[in-house]
């Protein structure tokens, strides 16, 4: 499927299905044989499509990359789009979900933290949030109605389903972090089956059903055993749809490409489950960013909202520390999207955004003294609101960050790439406003979803990954923009790296490798494939190298760390439970990339 965005029936049992790889919609038949597909080769109008619905007349659809809602008519497949990038009303940030109920168009804007309700033409009926006595949204990510009075918003950043009637007054809420009956972890699509609102509960890898009181009826779904398992096995689903004759199930897995067909229960169906086997918990799933300084390795562990610390000085990394529980207060976690290393001030940094704060850990670290574990070597120092930062930043006393990743200077500069306003924003040591640079476009110096940032001190220089744009953009110390790579060769950045040579390498989502380029921007080589083999890559992310030119990739896909080679040897593997090299390879393992084997 290539990254699987949603999925919908039509009223003839048609399954379309958005493929957010190709940006197209793709249609198949009762039992899932390919029928045909929809793609705009002159205007490329889609460019990260995220959900659908569909009508009799239309299908309708979110677009987070040109921020804006599709409208698609069934006949002659003419586009019609309402919305741009953001923040009054009519305007979105990153809309997630859409559906139309009667007259109305209801969007999921999730970047505002919002629901947009319009008539058919466009225009703007009412808005529900951001704020609210107790229920404001974190992160809202999908909506249904029950065909009746009540509406219901899935806000995976904190883990419920939150009620509202058809004019948008606030009814009650239900669900808490957890992975027992009648907790969720991150719920991210819902729909009726019957008299049940069916959860998408994307971190426990299930469906729970629901009455419409809230309380929990029935769990379904299993984790994987084993890396991209399928078969009836959930690996982070996204989105599913059920069949107007609600016999047939379908559920899209993003991160494994696929979509999965299921026959639905009776509604007395034996639907036996065991909350620990069925989720997983317990593994240990890396994020999607890392970090290293001399000798140290850091790296976010979100499900388990822990950050771990790692001794690379071995071919192995050595887990040296982890620290973290879940709470909102300081020095807890919800969410960690980016963890950085300030060894200058001895600062573990990282970024959540759930609580909306970056947050400082003094640690204490001899590289002299023998390899062992320090159970105390991490404390909680201070914590920054974004919305703080990003007032410091303006003169708007409303403004607000969407903070993604954080690069610390030698100077003790901080970069934070705020991905909601496509820019990034330089502070002191002292956490005063210096400088901005970037806004939302394509041409030189804007952005569209930046996703990382790389600092390359020696030459004065910050590298952005500017990911919709397939580019990597290069400022100098100030901001000023010198030039950008990447176009020809890039599909899905989203990490990027600068060794002691000046050496980019970016890691590709899309393409399931590591690309490497020169100090100016010239294609080099790359290494990696699609696979879950020593050496190989599935949805690789963060990306950094040590002093001793080792480059560690977050094999995200695979939920492990792969180190190499510059020139793509593979070197060592780090997973849960499980670490492996090249010297002491897996039994009957591939222990060489493909470029090596090339």
């Amino acid at each position: 499927m290539g990254f699987a965005a949603d999925v919908a029936f039509d009223s003839k049992g048609h399954l379309f299905a958005l493929d957010r790889k190709q940006r197209r919609i793709r249609v198949f038949d009762s039992t899932g044989n390919p029928q045909r597909h929809w793609i705009y080769k002159k205007s490329r109008v889609l460019l990260d499509p995220t959900s659908l619905h569909l009508t009799e007349k239309a299908v309708w659809v979110t677009d987070a990359g040109r921020h804006c809602v599709w409208r698609f008519d069934r006949k002659t497949k003419r586009a019609t789009k309402w919305g741009s990038i953001g923040r009054e009303e009519g305007s979105f940030q990153s809309p997630m979900d859409v559906v139309v109920a009667g007259d109305q168009v209801l969007v999921v804007d999730s970047g505002n933290r919002r629901i947009q309700v319009f008539d058919r033409s466009g225009k703007v009926i009412r808005v529900t949030g951001p704020t609210g006595e107790g229920w404001a949204f974190a992160l809202p990510r999908s909506i249904a109605t029950d065909g009746g009075a009540r509406i219901y918003v899935a806000d995976s950043g904190r883990n419920r389903i939150l009620v509202f009637d058809l004019d948008g007054s606030f009814v009650t809420q239900f669900g808490d972090w957890g992975f027992f009956p009648g907790l969720l972890d991150e719920p991210c699509d819902l729909a009726w089956l019957g008299e049940h609102l069916l959860v998408l509960d994307r971190r426990n890898h299930r469906l729970q059903a629901f009455d419409g009181a809230g309380e929990s009826k029935w769990l379904w779904g299993i984790h994987e055993r084993t890396p991209h398992e399928g078969e009836g096995r959930l690996h982070y689903p996204n989105h599913f749809a059920i069949d107007p004759a609600q016999k047939t199930l379908v559920i899209a897995e993003a991160l494994e490409d696929r979509l999965q067909i299921f026959q639905t229960a009776p509604a007395d169906a034996d639907r036996r489950y065991d909350p620990i086997r069925n989720t997983g918990k317990g593994r240990v799933h890396f994020g999607r960013t890392i970090a290293l300084a001399g000798q140290l390795m850091v790296v976010a562990e979100p499900e388990n909202h822990m950050i771990l610390v790692y001794d690379i000085r071995r071919d192995i990394p050595v887990n040296i520390n982890k620290f973290g529980e879940r709470g909102t207060g300081f020095g807890l976690m919800s969410r960690t999207e980016s963890v950085d290393i300030d060894p200058v001030n001895r600062r573990i940094r990282s970024l959540d955004r759930i609580t909306r704060r970056v947050q400082d850990f003094r640690f204490t670290y001899d590289p002299e003294e023998q390899l062992r574990q320090r159970p105390n070597m991490v404390q909680f120092a201070k914590a920054m609101a974004f919305d703080t930062l990003a007032r410091r930043a303006g003169s708007d006393p409303t403004a607000t960050g969407d903070f993604a990743a954080i690069r610390t200077a030698p100077d003790g500069h901080t970069f934070l790439l705020d991905q909601n306003r496509h820019r990034i924003l330089v502070y002191d040591g002292k956490w005063r406003f210096q400088f901005g640079f970037g806004s939302y476009g394509d041409k030189k110096g804007r952005f569209n979803r930046p996703t990382d940032l790389a600092l390359d001190p020696s030459r004065d220089r910050t590298l952005v990954v500017d990911s919709l744009n397939r580019r990597v953009q290069v400022f100098d110390r100030k901001g000023t923009f010198r030039f950008a790579f990447g176009r020809k060769h890039l599909k899905a950045p989203f990490g990027a790296a600068v060794d002691q040579d000046g050496h980019i390498y970016v890691s590709d989502q899309a393409l399931d490798q590591v690309l490497v380029f020169d100090a100016k921007g010239k294609y080099r080589h790359r290494w990696g494939e699609r696979g879950d083999e020593m050496g190989q890559l599935w949805n690789p992310a963060g990306i950094a190298v040590s002093e001793d030119q080792r480059v560690f990739v977050i094999d995200y896909g695979n939920h492990r760390i792969q180190s190499f080679r510059t020139d793509g040897f593979w070197l060592a593997t780090l997973g849960s439970g499980r670490a492996f090299t090249y010297k002491h390879p897996p039994p009957k393992a591939k222990n060489r990339s493909s470029a090596d084997r090339r």
